[in-house]
Parts: C-alpha cells; sequence; structure tokens
C-alpha cells in the first residue's frame, strides 16, 4: 500500500535531514558542504512542492447538523449517506487489478467521506525543512540562521587526539563532533552531578534488568521444571503399572511354587509313609539273595570237591596200589583257597545288601528332608503370597497417591503458565527494560561526555580521554556498563579536583573612542560596527600571560538620553582565540593558539551602564555567562539600531567594554617574548575628537563667521568658513621624550539630515603638518594625507593649530545642490556659508606618536 511507501520515504528523509543538520551544526566549510549534498539529495526525493490550489467556487462546509436534518428527512442523498458506511461494514472489498507500477487504487468501492481529510502537515513541512536549510547556506548562516563568516579550513587536528579517541573506542565522526561541539550552557558541576545522577539511573535500571532475568530464568525453570515434572510422573505412572503387573505376576508364579511345594510334600510323605521301596528293588534283593544262595552252594560243592580230591587214589586190580605227592597237595590248599573264597563271597553279599539297605535308608532320610524343606517352602510362600496381597494394595494406593500427585503438579503447571508473573511477563519486563537502560545508558553516557567537554572547557585542557567508550556489551545486555560509566564519572571529578587552580582574575576596560574611533562614528551614524582586540593590547598590560579567557562582559554607552529611556545595543562576539600554551618558537605562530568558530554569542543591553546583559551577574552561576570562556583575542560586532534607541546617537560619546577574564602565568620567557613583539615600549595612541562637543566656542565660531583667505583680497566673495582647534593635552599620554606627531589623521562631517550623503571639499592643516587641500570629506571617516614639518620641533601635533577650511567654492557649490530639498548652504554678507546646525559635528581621528623614546 502506498501509506506503507510513504512511511518509508518520511523516515529515509528524516535520516538525510537529521545527518545533514548534524554536519551543518558541526559548522566548518567541509562539514556544510557535505550537508549540502544530503538536503539536495533530500530535495531531490521529494521532488516539486505539490502546489495549494484553492478552491474555485467556495461551497459552504458540510456539518452534522444538516447531515441530521437531512436524514430526518429521510431524503434519497441522506439514505445512501446513512447506508453506505453501514454497508461497508460487511463487505468483503476485491482488489482492483491493474497495469502499472502498483501505484493505482489498491481498493476501489468506497467513496469519498462527507467530510474531506487534512492535508498531511507532517509531509509538507519536508519540503519546508530542506528548503530552509539550503537558504540558511546559501546567505552563510549557521542552523538557528545567524550570520557569521567561517575559516577557509576547520582548525588542524591533533593527531595524539586521534590516537587517544581510537583507543577510547571512538570513531573519527564522533572525534569530529566532539571537536566541533561547544561546551554547553551549563557548568562541569552541573554536568558532572546530572551525569551522575543518569549513571546511577542506569545502574539501577541495569540492576532490576539483571533480576528481571534472573526472575525469567527462574520462571523459566519452575516452569521447565513442572514440563518435567509431569513427564516423569506419567512415566512413573507407567512404572507403577506395569510395577502392578509384576506383582501379580509375581502373586501367580507364588501360587504356582506353592501348587509346586504342595506336589512335592505330599509326594514325599508318601514315600514316607510306606517303606519306601518299589517292587523292582524288592526284586532286587530277593534275586540278590538268590544268588548268594546259589553262590554259597555251588562254593561248597567246589569245596567238596576239593577235599575229596585230597583222599589218595587206589587201584585195585592185578597191581593195585595208591600215589600221593604234589598233587595232593595243591589240591589241598586249593580246596583251602575255595573255602575262603567262599567265606569272601559271603562277606561281598553281607557288605552289598549292607549298601543297598543303607542308601535305601538314606533316600529314606532325603524324602524326609525334602518333606520337611517343603513344608517349610509352603509356609514361607503362604506369608510371600500374603505380602503379595499387600504388596499389591500398596502398589494400588501409591497409584492413586501418583494420581493425585500428577494432578497437584498439573495445577502446578497451569498456575505457572496462568499467573500474570510468568516467564512471558519477565521477558516482557526484559524487553523494555533493555529499551530503557540502554537508552537512560546513553543519555548517561552523553551527558558524560558533555561534562568531560565541559571539564575540558573550563580547564583549558586538551585531549582527555576520561569518559570512554566501549563499556556497552551487546552479548551481555549492557550489564556493568553504567558500574564502569559511574567509575568513569568518578575519575573525572578527581581529574577536575586535581587540575582546578586559581588563575590571575583581571578586569581591563576597552574605550572604543580610543580602540577604534571609525568603529565609534559607525555606531553614531546607525551601523553596525565591527572591531578587534588584538592580544598586544592585554600585552601592554601584563606581558608573558597566556590562557586570556574571559569571565564576563560589561557595556558602558554614555548618551544623553531620558530618565526611563533604555540604551538598546547588542553586542555580539563573531570569533575569539586563546594562546593555549607558553611554548618557546615563534612568538605569534599559530600552533600557540586555539581558534573558536563556535555559536555566537550576544548580549543586548538595557541601561548602557557597565550593563552584562543579564538580570544576575552571577560568576558561580549554573549556567555559563555570555561570552564565558571564549578568547580574549577575538572580534566583535557592535549594533546601535536607531529605530530601536530614543535618543540622538549623535550624543554617543564612547563604548566602553569591561573585559573580566583570567589569565596564567607565561613565565620570563613568554614575557620577553611579548616585550620583543609590542616593541621597547608602547607608544602609539588613537584619540577622536567630535570638534562640537569638545571646542563648542570654536564650533559656534564656524557656524557664524567668514574668514579672510591668507595673501587674498579681502571681499566677501573670498571669505572661507574655517574650524581651527588647538589639541594640547587632549591627546592620549604617550611614554618618552620629544613632540607628539600626528601619524595619521581621518576626517569626517556629521550632516545633521541622516539621509544627506554629500561630500565637501575642504582643505585640512593637520597639527604640525602641512595643508592638505582639497580633501573631499563624507559621513564616513576619510583619510588626510600627513606630511610632517621640519625641523622636527614644528611638528607637534599638540601646541600646533589644527585647521578646517571650507572654500568659499565649495560653498556656493553646495548652495546650487539640487538635492536635498533643504539647502546645506545659504547666502551671507555677500557671500556663501553652511546653514547653521545643517552639520551635525565634524569627527576627527588623529593617531598619535612620540617622535623619540
Amino acid at each position: 500500500p502506498s501509506a506503507y511507501r510513504t512511511h518509508v520515504v518520511m523516515r529515509y528523509v528524516d535520516n538525510l535531514i537529521e545527518w545533514g543538520d548534524r554536519l551543518l551544526m558541526r559548522d566548518t566549510i567541509e562539514s556544510i558542504g557535505e550537508a549540502t549534498q544530503l538536503y539536495e539529495l533530500a530535495a531531490h526525493i521529494l521532488g516539486p512542492k505539490p502546489a495549494a490550489l484553492p478552491p474555485v467556487t467556495p461551497e459552504a462546509a458540510p456539518t452534522y447538523g444538516g447531515l441530521r436534518s437531512a436524514l430526518l428527512a429521510a431524503s434519497p442523498a441522506a439514505q445512501g449517506f446513512a447506508n453506505v458506511l453501514v454497508g461497508a461494514e460487511n463487505m468483503v472489498l476485491t482488489p482492483t487489478w491493474s497495469e502499472g507500477d502498483g501505484g493505482g487504487l489498491v481498493h476501489a468501492g468506497i467513496g469519498a467521506a462527507s467530510f474531506c481529510l487534512p492535508a498531511n502537515e507532517h509531509l509538507l513541512g519536508y519540503w519546508d525543512r530542506v528548503a530552509d536549510r539550503l537558504l540558511k547556506i546559501r546567505r552563510c548562516q549557521d542552523i538557528e540562521g545567524r550570520r557569521r563568516t567561517l575559516a577557509l579550513y576547520a582548525p588542524p587536528i591533533d593527531p595524539g587526539l586521534l590516537v587517544r579517541a581510537r583507543a577510547a573506542g571512538l570513531d573519527l565522526d564522533s572525534v569530529l563532533d566532539d571537536v566541533s561541539a561547544g561546551p554547553g550552557n551549563y557548568r562541569f558541576s552541573v554536568l558532572l552531578a546530572k551525569a551522575q545522577q543518569l549513571a546511577a539511573e542506569a545502574r539501577g535500571l541495569g540492576a532490576s534488568l539483571l533480576a528481571a532475568l534472573e526472575k525469567q530464568d527462574a520462571e523459566a525453570l519452575a516452569a521447565l521444571r513442572a514440563d518435567h515434572e509431569l513427564e516423569a510422573l506419567a512415566v512413573l505412572r507407567r512404572v507403577k503399572l506395569e510395577q502392578q503387573q509384576e506383582a501379580a505376576a509375581q502373586r501367580e508364579a507364588l501360587v504356582h511354587a506353592r501348587e509346586h511345594a504342595g506336589q512335592r510334600h505330599a509326594f514325599y510323605s508318601k514315600l514316607l509313609g510306606g517303606d519306601g521301596r518299589i517292587a523292582q528293588e524288592r526284586e532286587h534283593l530277593l534275586k540278590l539273595g538268590q544268588a548268594h544262595a546259589l553262590q554259597q552252594g555251588t562254593a561248597q560243592i567246589q569245596l567238596m570237591a576239593s577235599v575229596l580230591a585230597l583222599i589218595p587214589d587206589i587201584t585195585v586190580g592185578l597191581a593195585g596200589g595208591s600215589t600221593f605227592g604234589g598233587s595232593f597237595m595243591a589240591g589241598a590248599y586249593r580246596a583251602m583257597a575255595d573255602g575262603l573264597a567262599m567265606e569272601a563271597a559271603q562277606y561281598a553279599y553281607e557288605a552289598n545288601r549292607a549298601a543297598i539297605v543303607g542308601g535305601w535308608e538314606r533316600r529314606r532320610q532325603d524324602w524326609q528332608l525334602q518333606v520337611d524343606q517343603s513344608a517349610k517352602e509352603l509356609e514361607r510362600l503362604d506369608k510371600e503370597l500374603l505380602a503379595a496381597e499387600i504388596r499389591a494394595q500398596v502398589l494400588e494406593a501409591e497409584l492413586a497417591v501418583h494420581d493425585e500427585q500428577a494432578r497437584s503438579a498439573r495445577e502446578v503447571a497451569d498456575f505457572l503458565d496462568g499467573k500474570l508473573t510468568c516467564a512471558e511477563l519477565y521477558g516482557w519486563m526484559v524487553g523494555r527494560l533493555s529499551q530503557l537502560y540502554f537508552s537512560t545508558y546513553n543519555l548517561a553516557y552523553g551527558m558524560a561526555r558533555r561534562a568531560e567537554r565541559a571539564h575540558r572547557f573550563e580547564l583549558g585542557v586538551e585531549g582527555s580521554a576520561i569518559v570512554r567508550a566501549g563499556h556497552w556489551d551487546g552479548l551481555r545486555k549492557g550489564l556493568l556498563a553504567a558500574e564502569h560509566l559511574v567509575l568513569d564519572l568518578q575519575r573525572l571529578d578527581l581529574a577536575y579536583a586535581e587540575a582546578d587552580r586559581r588563575e590571575y582574575e583581571l578586569t581591563k576596560s576597552v574605550s572604543l573612542a580610543q580602540l577604534a574611533p571609525e568603529a565609534l562614528v559607525d555606531l553614531r551614524a546607525g551601523k553596525p560596527a565591527v572591531i578587534e582586540l588584538g592580544e598586544g593590547l592585554f600585552d601592554l598590560d601584563y606581558p608573558g600571560h597566556y590562557m586570556r579567557r574571559l569571565r564576563a562582559v560589561r557595556m558602558t554607552l554614555p548618551v544623553v538620553a531620558g530618565p526611563h529611556s533604555g540604551v538598546h545595543c547588542k553586542l555580539t562576539l563573531l570569533e575569539s582565540k586563546v594562546r593555549k600554551d607558553a611554548g618557546t618558537g615563534s612568538y605569534t605562530s599559530p600552533v600557540h593558539f586555539s581558534h573558536r568558530h563556535g555559536p555566537l554569542e550576544s548580549i543586548c543591553t538595557s541601561h548602557g551602564q557597565s550593563d552584562p546583559g543579564v538580570f544576575d551577574l552571577r560568576f558561580q552561576d549554573a549556567r555559563y555567562l555570555p561570552f564565558e570562556g571564549s578568547g580574549v583575542i577575538s572580534r566583535w560586532r557592535i549594533e546601535l539600531p536607531p529605530e530601536a534607541n530614543r535618543f540622538d546617537l549623535g550624543t554617543l560619546s564612547d563604548v566602553v567594554l569591561h573585559l573580566s577574564y583570567t589569565a596564567r602565568e607565561g613565565g620570563a620567557q613568554l614575557a620577553s617574548d611579548a616585550a620583543a613583539a609590542l616593541g621597547a615600549a608602547p607608544r602609539r595612541g588613537v584619540r577622536m575628537f567630535s570638534l562640537r562637543h569638545e571646542f563648542p566656542v570654536e564650533w559656534n565660531a564656524f557656524q557664524t563667521q567668514l574668514e579672510e583667505v591668507p595673501g587674498v583680497d579681502p571681499a566677501p566673495s573670498t571669505f572661507d568658513q574655517v574650524l581651527q582647534v588647538m589639541l594640547g593635552g587632549r591627546l592620549p599620554y604617550l611614554s618618552g621624550a620629544g613632540a607628539v606627531e600626528a601619524s595619521a589623521v581621518k576626517l569626517a562631517v556629521v550632516w545633521a539630515d541622516g539621509s544627506v550623503q554629500e561630500a565637501v571639499a575642504v582643505d585640512v592643516t593637520p597639527g604640525g603638518a602641512a595643508l592638505q587641500a582639497g580633501v573631499s570629506v563624507g559621513s564616513t571617516p576619510t583619510v588626510v594625507p600627513v606630511t610632517l614639518l621640519t625641523p622636527p620641533a614644528s611638528s607637534d601635533a599638540e601646541s600646533s593649530p589644527w585647521i578646517v577650511r571650507v572654500p568659499q567654492a565649495e560653498l556656493e557649490r553646495l548652495a546650487t545642490l539640487a538635492s536635498p530639498a533643504e539647502p546645506l548652504a545659504e547666502a551671507y554678507d555677500g557671500a556663501y556659508r553652511i546653514v547653521p546646525d545643517a552639520i551635525d559635528d565634524i569627527i576627527l581621528i588623529v593617531e598619535a606618536e612620540r617622535a623619540s623614546v
């Protein structure tokens, strides 16, 4: 939409204008050139200013009363007005598409309201602001519209200052702004107190920001813990459900284990109820006995056979006989062995049988053990089943408690999410506090920089970098930046206390009639006057002083005015400079001076009697006094407009500037250099004479009498109008010896009618100098050539007469002028003379010097 585009353009033009204003306030040739380019760019972006076209046929403005009457009358137009906006409330607007660059209507279908929208005065004001800035630049004015003359080049920047500023974290633009910026309106003590107050406020906001950050983190941690607790409780509930399932499975396992133990107990009990032998075991023992009986029978038979074998063989027959020998002996022993074998077999059988019966007994005992253990196991399982039942009940109760705890945790989480002092609130507070903290810190830092400028201004030091930049750390939200700034302010206060020493406090009265009589003539004529106060003027009083800076300026204007008439004069300081050090080298070298081309300073007088231009002249005022801190080596403009004063400016006899200033002792070398620059001794002086007021008798004779011309026939037509005065004792005192010589002479004729600018050709004889004929003298002081007489003793300007002669031919020319309407000269006894009171005054300016020291 066009509104957004207009807003973007307006913001961009704002940036250009503010950028240009910043450069324009730097008030140097280079910065003004840059500012001009920015203003021209802004004017190019804005384009031609919209023309304000008045309505061709003015129409009566509609009112709500008229519309109400139309509605009550139920006219078709009123019905349309009543329903069009109501219907638009429920209207779905359809975009109107068109080819182009997007500059057409966004929506169509809504007509103009009965009451027109006013013009955007803020938007229209951009053209006026840009035109105002360009007009001031073209008229050689500053941003406040005051005319001033700038130096061709800006004052040089100390490279050491740039190095120190870079080390302090400042860029070149900040340094230039700081150098060009004035000291401000308030003194160091006031600015320091304000900076300390703002720094304390910033420190408090920093502490609040840290507390808000901690609370935000605490609230976020509490919410996170609540969420984690809910998640943990949900997991724990699943664990408890699984524990219930585990308990049920364990109970079921116990039931099965008890059944198994019961079966084992019954089985072994049943085995113990009989002899515990099975049929095979009985048969085994029976068969074993039978086998043993057979073995015993067999053994007995073999034994009998062996015994019988011992009987000798008897042969019956033809040759009967018997035999006996080794075989009989072997058989005997074999029979004995068989007997022993039969006995061993008996023992083996018995042992075998005992082992079988013992095994049965051992098995019986084991069965008894099994019965006993199964009985104990049944008791244990019964108790475990009871414990399982209790465990199930406990798990059920724990699950109920867990559900209640989860409900409580949910309530806590809901409370944490819904309460006002939640993490969201502290997040909002952190955002707002961050903005406030940053803005307050910037204000405090800016005030600290102003205090440091005031510190440098009041102490006359250059390049101090006590208040440092770079304390703000955006990654840490600027925490502890205010504490660093407070420390810098304390260091600044300590540095001021250590360097604040008492200086010489002096007052010098400067008379315009003695310093610059031509300027006084301009003031009497209603013109502004510009004067310069050089360093030599103050070296005449105290050579060897430096750092001469003004504390206050008062004006005295001796005039003849009524009892309640004010003296309205404006004094403006155009330029000043200060000798900043007592260094060696050329006494007039520019490196020893610091120039001040800052904002112009002015005072306006009310009564003209040692008038400081302020109600209460107090040197301990919170604000700087007018011109305070400026150098006494200065250039001034004095304005005494006749339309603003109710007295005759011709009665202004002098303008005296009372300069109160401070100075520092520069040492013997600086005093010697100052004396060498001044010369061996001062011997020049300037004096302005109002011939009408200071020589009234001679003035009356000049207006009423004509004198003969020496060496010419004494006829009235050859008589001249002559003014002759003696200046003895009226010239400034000059030390030394010898005659006082007129080194320069200026003369001016002030007509009573201020509109008359006619010059008069006169013959001038300066005191002690040769006649200068045909000098054209007007209302502006005219230089009269001075040719001193010889010998020097006859060129004394104080003891020699000063003669101003208006020739008769010039008087006749003045009488025959077509303008002004009132004649300047008239016929008088066959000759001409200037009309009495036509000349208001004749101003004589004499610069005299002593012929020898």
